[in-house]
């Protein structure tokens, strides 16, 4: 920092090249560096780049403070003068342990990035020094450090470049030789024209040599402008990406990552800035409108039409607004702040309530006044009877009045112990509830007026809701807890603790779980019955409001972060993060579960397009992890497995089933199954445990112990007649047994451990060693052609047709081979993340590779990725239904579906349209000085407001 780097110039990029030109990478652990944003920079280009990183402890940091990527190595702790030296001789080891690779690593590294940036064929490896590099790359897959993606496709480059070069070396052999054939013939002809031009040609080569040297001077010049010109351009595209990147992972930074990265991908259309730009679309909704309130939005409002919405504001308005455009249909006023609102259910009549007592009851179609009601104190709460005959209106006073809303005859007059805080029908409107700041909750029955009440809570309750049956109650309080209790007897069924105190709940629409939101920025789901937590997920922050969509799959959230995010329901998984201007305070699904309406502090309502939710089918929640799940071929049932136990499945799901239908076909207690394969035929099952018994299974239940192997983990499949089944064990070796003889037998053997194994309908058998793909013809049992296949091939997978097949190793690294000329050659090669399943659809027009969190969808026949679907952890399993655009996924405990017909393909030239889409506004003037200081501003999306 204070003695390499030259005086104006940037510091970042020059420490980044640094860190890019050295063999290793300390990090000195303190409280400091691990909060510090650009050591947190350096650290990340430094895992980017594949560095081996050494962390250093020299001073005391909890490691939940940490990153990931020096969380999981083994730290060197040099905190004391006792501690120096021998941890220093650590450090020694750490530096030099197998230091050829690490200095060939650094070699590679530099190499690529120097031909990354200039992008020059010229710095592309050649002969040996490619094959030897290609090697090393494949011996070190699993080596500290390890190749990095750059290096990957540099050395793809590379062997690219050779051939091209060997193929342009024999056209111009060819092309020589017809010259000189040529040449001779017209020898004898040109001898006498050559004489007689000697005397010109000598005055035209002097004049012919000056022009060249000053054309030589200018192509020089030229050259060394537009070099100048390509290095600047792609230093600025590296700076928009890396800052991209910072804001991509900060909280609320989505819109800045977006714009950032839409300015590299302009500049220079790398892999890099696609990958932000995709990740950042699979996160962001379609942008509707955006309203402007003049105070904080303190209520809305869905009409049962699914249209239209309520948003009332502390300005005292409360406008009626569409959905699908963000078009206002007319606003109505009030003395003071607009508390609250509600529809009736048919949807005819609008209620709303201000701070000064004034209730208006409004034709909910034009806002024509109705009936006026004027309290003289603030009426907090109003609520329709879901028969639509009541109404009721909570005053601060701690009073509820009850109306008719026919002619707004008193129907009843109720109290409570305490400040009113909140109050709600029942949905069957048998029963009405509120609760106050003494955590005490009141139920009256409609019917006979009985009251009921409950001492549920020491504290003040912020938040209640019915079970959709009517059954129960959920509220939350000031206590840090939850509680389930009875309107009929005002008992405790159920209570859940947080960390801090709850102050939103929401009931599923099936009534099978709950939601609680608690300042300690968690949002829980809680199983009704049981109580136990399904899942917790976190908002960075105090949580204001959490929903759940009316079909259930869905959870909204917002608060003083400035985002709202969408939760799966079925997994916790993230599916979208919207930034806002302010904390968020309101949020509403349409009836519909297409849009998404939030209000924030600062008056502004947003309504967002939630049309990418629409592939998510419904989804199939196990109490245990999944480990296992196989499609029959005809799609007509599934096998799952969970730890020991197998289900057969409906694969066409119920839209309101959550949870297995029936029970476990087989249930092997102490076993874990490790492998599933289901027939051509899909009449049978088999299965490989932990044990290393290979069973099979028809849907009757009916089982058979076909090997056992002791203990060895077993992966099997059918042959494509399906008379037979293989299964490749510990030993090395792929076992054959006839499921009609019982014949049993070694089918081949080698001596490396098998990751995989996958049979075509060529009766073709694949075989995923490490480094290297064997190719079996199961017709003439015979081994036709071995793969160079760098890296552990964990997953292979022919397409429907058998004329490609795909491999890829956990780090990443997955090729797509296809059939030329009888053999499989290479096709492409996809830079991903850590692979844990692949798939093709049924007509092989499809790839789908399983990641942790995400799903992306390639097009097999150019290579180039498609779209993505957000998922939770890591993709155990892919299963698309034959003859159906459906995709069947397994992740955690749960089996996902997706309509993949909603699905949109965004190519490479769509990709910055559909990322300004999910945008609201291009950088204002100060963001853009910010960023790109003394350039010249440009609207990176056009259409967009420029703020």
């Amino acid at each position: 920092d204070w003695e390499d780097i030259p005086p104006a110039v940037g510091w970042l990029d020059q420490i980044l090249q640094g860190i890019e030109q050295a063999d290793a990478f300390i990090f000195l652990i303190s409280p400091d560096s691990v909060k510090s944003e650009v050591c947190n920079v350096e650290l990340e280009h430094a895992h980017k780049n594949a560095k081996r990183i050494i962390p250093i402890v020299v001073r005391e940091v909890n490691p939940k403070d940490t990153v990931a990527i020096i969380r999981d190595l083994n730290w060197i702790f040099i905190r004391t003068p006792e501690e120096f030296q021998p941890s220093l001789e650590k450090v020694k080891v750490a530096i030099n342990l197998d230091v050829d690779w690490l200095k060939e690593h650094r070699r590679l590294q530099v190499r690529a990035l120097d031909w990354d940036r200039q992008k020059n064929p010229s710095l592309l490896l050649r002969g040996s020094d490619l094959r030897n590099a290609a090697k090393m790359i494949g011996v070190h897959e699993e080596s500290d450090p390890k190749p990095s993606d750059l290096q990957k496709i540099y050395i793809l480059f590379s062997r690219r470049a050779e051939r091209v070069l060997t193929i342009t070396w024999i056209i111009a052999a060819l092309a020589l030789f017809v010259l000189a054939l040529l040449s001779y013939v017209a020898f004898q002809g040109q001898q006498l024209a050559i004489a007689k031009e000697k005397e010109a040609e000598a005055a035209r080569v002097e004049a012919e040599a000056n022009r060249e040297e000053a054309d030589r001077n200018a192509a020089i010049a030229r050259a060394q402008k537009t070099a100048a010109e390509k290095n600047a351009l792609i230093a600025q595209s590296q700076r928009s990406a890396a800052r991209a990147q910072i804001y991509q992972s900060r909280t609320g930074g989505l819109f800045t990552s977006t714009l950032l990265a839409i300015d590299s991908y302009q500049k220079l259309p790398t892999t890099e800035a696609e990958g932000i730009l995709r990740k950042n679309i699979s996160l962001l909704p379609i942008p509707v409108k955006e309203i402007q309130y003049g105070g904080d939005i303190l209520s809305i409002a869905v009409s049962p039409d699914e249209n239209t919405f309520v948003a009332a504001s502390e300005d005292g308005t409360a406008c009626l607004t569409r959905f699908e455009d963000g078009e206002s249909i007319y606003c109505t006023e009030s003395s003071g702040p607009v508390l609250d609102a509600a529809f009736s259910p048919d949807g005819s009549i609008l209620v709303v309530s201000d701070s000064l007592g004034e209730v208006h009851v409004l034709n909910a179609d034009d806002g024509s006044l109705i009936k006026q009601i004027n309290f003289g104190v603030s009426v907090r709460d109003v609520n329709i009877s879901p028969d639509g005959k009541l109404l009721a209106m909570a005053r601060d006073d701690a009073r509820i009045n009850i109306v008719k809303i026919s002619d707004f005859a008193l129907y009843g007059e109720f109290s409570v112990f305490g400040n009113l805080r909140v109050t709600a029908f029942s949905p069957d409107g048998r029963w009405f509830a509120a609760a106050s700041d003494q955590g005490a909750i009141t139920f009256w029955s409609l019917g006979t007026k009985q009251i009921v009440n409950s001492g549920a809570h020491r504290e003040e309750v912020f938040e209640i809701a019915f079970s959709p049956d009517s059954q129960t109650l959920i509220s939350g309080s000031a206590d840090n807890c939850a509680v389930l209790t009875s309107p009929f007897s005002g008992k405790q069924l159920l209570k859940v603790l947080n960390e801090d105190r709850v102050v939103n709940v929401a009931f599923s629409p099936d009534g099978e779980w709950f939601v609680t939101a608690s300042d300690d920025f968690r949002i829980r789901v809680w199983d009704a019955k049981s109580g136990e937590e399904r899942m917790r997920l976190l908002q960075e922050s105090i949580v204001s409001e959490v929903v759940i969509s009316p079909n259930g799959y869905w959870i909204a959230s917002t608060g003083s972060d400035r985002t709202v995010r969408v939760w799966s329901a079925a997994n916790g998984a993230e599916m979208f993060q919207i930034p806002i201007n302010a904390p968020g305070t309101k949020l509403q699904f349409s009836a519909d579960n297409k849009y998404l309406v939030t209000g924030d502090q600062d008056g502004q309502v947003s309504i967002w397009e939630l049309s990418t939710l629409d592939a998510n089918n419904g989804y199939i929640r196990f109490d245990e992890f999944i480990g296992n799940v196989e499609l029959s071929p005809n799609g007509d049932w599934l096998a799952a497995s969970t730890n020991g136990q197998v289900w057969l499945l409906d694969p066409n799901l119920n839209a309101t089933q959550t949870s297995p239908q029936g029970k476990p076909i087989l249930d092997l207690r102490q076993e874990t199954i490790y492998d599933l394969a289901i027939d051509p035929a899909g009449t049978l099952l088999a299965l490989s445990t932990s044990e290393g018994r290979i069973i099979t299974l028809n849907r009757t239940g009916s089982t058979q112990t076909l090997s056992n192997n002791s203990g060895n983990t077993t992966k099997i499949v059918f042959s494509p007649d399906g008379q037979n089944l293989f299964f490749a064990t510990g030993n090395e070796e792929v076992q054959f047994r006839s499921l009609n003889s019982g014949e049993a037998g070694i089918l081949w053997k080698g001596n490396s451990a098998i990751a995989s194994i996958t049979a075509s309908k060529n009766n073709l058998l694949a075989i995923g060693l490490n480094g290297r793909i064997i190719l079996f013809d199961l017709t003439s049992n015979t081994v036709t052609a071995e793969l160079d296949s760098p890296g552990n091939n964990q997953f292979l997978q022919f397409d429907p047709s058998g004329s490609s097949l795909v491999s890829s190793s956990p780090s990443g690294q997955t090729l797509i081979w296809k059939i030329k000329n009888g053999q499989f050659e290479r096709f492409f090669e996809i830079a991903s993340g850590q692979v844990s399943s692949i798939a093709f659809n049924t007509s092989g027009s499809r790839l789908f590779i399983g990641e942790t969190d995400q799903i992306l969808v390639f097009d097999p026949n150019t290579g180039t990725e498609v779209s993505r679907l957000r998922q939770k952890g890591e993709l155990i399993a892919l299963a698309p239904l034959p003859n159906s655009t459906m995709l069947l996924t397994a992740s955690l405990r749960t089996l996902q579906y997706f309509d993949l017909s909603s699905i949109k393909d965004i190519s490479g030239l769509q990709i910055i349209d559909s990322a300004c889409s999910r945008l609201t506004q291009n950088f204002s003037a100060a963001e853009w000085a910010f960023f790109f200081e003394k350039d010249e501003y440009k609207s990176l999306c056009e259409g967009l407001p420029i703020p």
